[in-house]
């Protein structure tokens, strides 16, 4: 009798020990499926930032260009900031980025 309690024993532990094992498997399969979709929500956010900044260089360059044609000069960092109704900052760093954006596009 002892024996087969013994045996009951073991395989209790066995049938536990293969759960949770089973468990484990499945919470490291989903801790890695939230983890790629981290990865891939961050590259889908960053392509929207960079359409973003895109679509405003443009706008800047298209004001920019209107600007001169009709004062005959260019736009301080301030005409820019109140034509395109954006704080001074947020020219600089378009600016920054479109000159970036060339930078990079020359060195290949």
């Amino acid at each position: 009798m002892n024996k087969k309690l013994e045996f009951n024993t073991s395989l209790t532990s066995l049938i536990e020990l293969a759960a949770a094992n089973a468990n484990t498997l499945t919470t490291k399969q989903i801790e890695n499926e939230f983890a790629i979709q981290s990865v891939i929500d961050e590259e889908i956010d960053a392509g929207r930032i960079g359409k973003h900044l895109a679509d405003r260089a443009n706008a800047l360059d298209r004001f920019s260009t209107e600007f001169a044609k009709e004062n005959g000069r260019e736009a301080t960092l301030e005409e820019l900031a109140y034509g395109m109704g954006l704080p001074e900052e947020e020219i600089r760093n378009i600016l920054k980025y479109s000159l970036d954006a060339l930078n990079s596009t020359g060195e290949e």
